[in-house]
């Protein structure tokens, strides 16, 4: 039996309740295994690397090759679901292919016999040095190594060591937070210099179109530069994950064990809190996806007990109510819905809604309640801008209402060691983006803008107007009255130009040079930076300077 309920307590608020005997749901797995058992995949275990470089590639690929089998919303991708995988999905000019043991081409080099194995090792290099009125310094080196048998089952790792010297802006926010965005806590700090180190690795295994992972990394869930439902922003994590396909769905289930850190503190108090996230995505046609989200965090310690990661959430089929309307309501839960509307060869629309809560008399209303958190994103991505081939352009806008992805209970919000799992601004912002991407041969130019506006505390001891995720929102200011931008009104561009000229494909390394313009104003403040940069790069994973 199925139905649906809205009640207005303010524990479920937002609630759908659903029951199902545990019959129902034992038949639906049943259901999905078997149709997994008859997907028309190539069975490959490798993920691609969530890298922006490639994540752009498949997007301008996926708008010239629209497929009802490819999923686009969630990264990594597999690479048993991308049809057609080749080498040429980057469109990259030819270089000399370095085959032994050690090195192989990105996609379509592997084992085609049972019983074979491949092993690829490729390096990491990163040496950026840069002059913002003092000379900075980015040196790291590392590797990744790749384990494929049978193609049904890869062990991956990267594990990179990096010395470093911020230009200002990076290095004022890394002392006052403790740690280096997208990386995690430095290893030492010496004479301005940061060493760290940054590792991910995984164990895949497939099964015709189901796949199980246990790793520690990042996954990204959008179309768009941002995610507000999940982003690659904060350090990497332990997780486990599932997923099948058939058909045209998609279905994933991911555990995480995630850290509760708040940015500044005292590096002894960091508690452990666990996260369980489902997404369903469908491809009604070509054209259209629609993928639903929703997640549940919760504490591994209260007050009054320690309870580790909750069998409850071990539940394998949307959605979490029951089970999080059984514990009390007192954990976090969010859902949300990412579409996109490709149209071929020329341009993808986007967009996502996350509804941390939602009651509908009090948005009617409008008195601006307080508990009414929502965020919303707006995009387009189109290929060969102004019929120029080659030239990619990217507009988006994101917005999130002030208390998003909060809690009352900290430990609880929506963030991973001192970092948001969405976006990296917190809540109560309006963000603007601009790209422009134009690639020549090996060559390519790159502009990058962010300008956005934020409402933060003032330095009373008692501010808390909804940006900072990290207060609990029970120390809120009022009940009604709460808009987006209250508080200090703050204004933030970020602007980029980027030179690069690829050097060696199967490394993705580059040689670059660009100048990053970096502003910040409130009515009491003004702070402005200008970095210039050159060096080579293999860019082995997403490191965000634009917030």
């Amino acid at each position: 039996m199925l139905f649906l309920k809205f009640t207005n307590t303010i524990s479920s608020r937002f609630s759908i309740i659903l029951y199902y005997p545990k019959k129902i749901i034992t038949s639906i797995i049943l259901l999905l295994l078997s149709l997994s058992q008859i997907a028309q995949y190539n069975v490959l275990s490798k993920n691609v690397l969530l890298q922006r470089d490639y994540s752009d590639a498949l997007q301008e690929w996926s708008i010239r090759y629209p497929s009802e089998k490819f999923h686009s919303a969630f990264q990594p991708y597999l690479f048993s679901t991308i049809p057609e995988f080749s080498d040429t999905v980057f469109n990259k000019s030819s270089y000399p292919k370095i085959k032994s043991l050690a090195f192989s081409k990105v996609f379509n080099d592997y084992p085609n016999k049972r019983n074979q194995y491949q092993v690829q090792i490729l390096p990491i290099i990163h040496s950026i040095q840069g002059y913002d009125g003092k000379f900075t310094s980015e040196n790291g080196f590392g590797t990744h190594l790749y384990l494929n048998i049978n193609n049904d089952f890869t062990a991956y790792g990267q594990i990179s060591a990096y010395a470093s010297t911020f230009p200002f802006f990076l290095d004022t926010l890394t002392f006052q937070n403790h740690f280096i965005s997208s990386i995690g806590f430095p290893l030492s700090y010496h004479k301005n210099k940061y060493h760290y180190i940054y590792w991910n690795a995984y164990a895949s295994y497939t099964k015709s179109a189901f796949n199980v992972q246990l790793g520690n990394g990042k996954m990204f869930i959008g179309n768009g530069y941002r995610s507000l439902l999940l982003s690659d922003i904060s350090s990497p994590y332990p997780y486990l994950k599932l997923q099948a396909n058939f058909w045209k769905i998609q279905y994933n289930i991911f555990y995480m064990l995630l850290k509760h850190y708040i940015p500044g503190s005292d590096l002894n108090f960091i508690q452990k809190k666990y996260a369980t996230m489902h997404t369903l995505s469908i491809n009604i046609t070509k054209k259209w996806n629609i993928t639903l989200f929703e997640n549940v965090v919760w504490q591994g310690t209260d007050l009054n007990r320690h309870r580790g990661f909750d069998p409850a959430y071990i539940n394998p089929v949307m959605f979490f109510r029951p089970q999080e309307y059984q514990q009390g309501s007192a954990d976090n839960v969010m859902m949300g819905l990412n579409l996109s509307y490709t149209i071929p060869k020329k341009m993808q629309l986007y967009g996502q809604i996350a509804l941390d809560e939602f009651y509908l008399k009090e948005i009617r209303a409008g008195k601006g309640w307080w508990a009414n958190k929502q965020a919303w994103q707006l995009g387009i991505y189109a290929i060969n801008f102004l019929s120029i081939p080659k030239l990619n352009c990217r507009i988006e806008y994101n917005e999130a209402k002030p208390f998003t992805y909060t809690h009352g209970s900290p430990a609880q919000n929506y963030a991973h060691f001192g970092q948001s799992l969405a976006h990296p601004f917190g809540a109560n912002f309006r963000e603007f983006i601009f790209q422009l991407n134009y690639s020549y041969k090996k060559w390519r130019i790159l502009f990058h803008q962010v300008y956005a506006e934020i409402g933060k505390d003032s330095l009373s001891p008692k501010s808390n107007v909804g940006q900072n995720i990290f207060l609990s929102y029970t120390t809120r200011q009022k009940e009604y009255g709460n808009f987006t931008l209250q508080g200090v009104r703050t204004f933030f561009n970020h602007s980029q130009l980027e030179l690069s000229y690829l050097i060696i494909p199967v490394m993705n390394l580059r040689a670059q040079t660009g100048i990053i313009y970096r502003q910040q104003t409130d009515v009491a403040f003004r702070f402005a930076n200008l970095w210039f940069y050159a060096g080579i790069s293999c860019n082995a994973f997403n490191f965000y300077r634009d917030y």
